[in-house]
């Protein structure tokens, strides 16, 4: 009797053992597990961070974009109107010699 009373004991000790080897195993590597998570979630946000920033540079190149084209479109539609201007100046100078019209030449 004494021995299965000392055989039990050293089983139940041994399966206490084993539980909790097992348990810090298990919070190991859910700790493990969370810090890969963590570390996942910190690249995903900064992966959105990273293009948002892109997508707000774009549309501030797009605005500059579209004002440099707004511009360079009235700069090369400036020469075609002087070009009209001297025109209707030479032909009114033309028309009346001695009027002080303005003559840009």
């Amino acid at each position: 009797m004494w021995d299965w009373q000392r055989f039990t004991l050293a089983q139940l000790t041994a399966a206490a053992q084993q539980w909790q080897r097992d348990q810090e195993e298990l919070l190991a590597r859910a700790l493990v597990t969370l810090q890969e998570a963590r570390h996942a979630h910190q690249e995903e946000l900064k992966f959105h961070r990273d293009r948002q920033q892109q997508q707000d540079i774009c549309l501030r190149l797009r605005e500059k974009v579209s004002v440099w084209y707004t511009i360079t479109q009235g700069a090369v539609m400036i020469p075609t109107l002087l070009d009209g201007f001297f025109y209707v100046c030479n032909y009114a100078t033309m028309l009346h010699p001695q009027s002080h019209f303005f003559n840009p030449f």
